[in-house]
């Protein structure tokens, strides 16, 4: 059984009050993205605006913890969605507001929210009537990049019951990816984030967190050229962690790890790969 259709997708980064300013700098340099005016009972939220599109990405400013992302997905029946994520193993998470809260069976924070209530409090969201994907950004240099996709590293142990989980919740196909360690949903082509599962324990991005319990996450970049888009991040302050085939892992300014791929930025896929 599956959940109600998922129409939209929006990654949160948390981030810790300390360094959001930083944060939310770098990753605007990076995006090429505005910012919204901040919101919430706290005043905690605030969305990253594309040029074209609608938005995909928001901050939260948290008070405690490291920080970290969760996600929020978007459909006509949050309750029937939250239902449906219950049978599958999912459980309920504290949280305030017009949204039901959830943790994967793997330990991955998400929220099942309205799409009417999307629209009508978050600028730039679902303004046309029906959500559009944003265009990848062209740089100076000709070449082209987005942040595109949600990587979940995931423990061993839990890989095989984390991408289930996902793949009935969403209805979407599970797929393998370019390596074996990996695994991603087929997502709808209008959506704007890629889910992937990255077994940890094998050479990989994410190294530092590899003796995590629960499931952690990280950003990716999809760029028509990885060395052009390196040294992009690196004017604006990040630093390289690891170098790999398919991909660079950078370190940004305020510490989180995230990763530049060689993957279509429209698609999603291996440059020359079909959808």
């Amino acid at each position: 059984m599956s959940g109600p259709e998922v129409t939209w997708l929006t990654v949160f980064l948390d981030i810790p009050a300390q360094r959001t300013a930083p944060a939310i700098d770098f990753w605007q340099e990076v995006t090429g993205y505005g910012l919204s005016a901040w919101r919430g009972h706290k005043v905690e939220f605030a969305t990253f605006v594309p040029p074209g599109g609608d938005a995909y990405l928001r901050v939260q400013r948290t008070q405690s913890g490291a920080g970290g992302f969760h996600l929020d997905l978007h459909t006509e029946d949050p309750e029937r969605l939250e239902a449906v994520a219950l049978s599958l193993g999912a459980r309920r998470h504290d949280c305030a507001g017009p949204v039901r809260a959830l943790v994967s069976p793997g330990g991955m924070a998400f929220c099942a929210v309205s799409s009417e209530t999307t629209q009508a409090h978050e600028p730039n969201a679902g303004i046309t009537g029906q959500p559009g994907r944003p265009p990848p950004a062209r740089w100076p240099t000709g070449h082209t990049s987005m942040v595109d996709q949600l990587c979940l590293d995931v423990p061993g142990t839990s890989f095989g019951t984390e991408c289930k989980f996902w793949a009935m919740l969403t209805g979407w196909d599970l797929r393998p990816g370019a390596l074996p360690e990996f695994s991603y949903l087929g997502r709808p082509s209008e959506l704007p984030v890629r889910l992937l599962f990255q077994r940890l324990g094998a050479p990989a991005p994410g190294s530092s967190q590899r003796d995590c319990a629960a499931v952690s996450a990280h950003l990716d970049l999809a760029t028509t050229d990885v060395s052009a888009e390196v040294l992009r991040h690196e004017n604006f302050g990040a630093s390289i962690w690891e170098n790999h085939r398919l991909w660079t892992t950078m370190q940004a300014p305020t510490g989180e790890l995230y990763c530049i791929t060689s993957r279509d930025p429209t698609t999603g896929t291996l440059m020359g790969t079909v959808p």
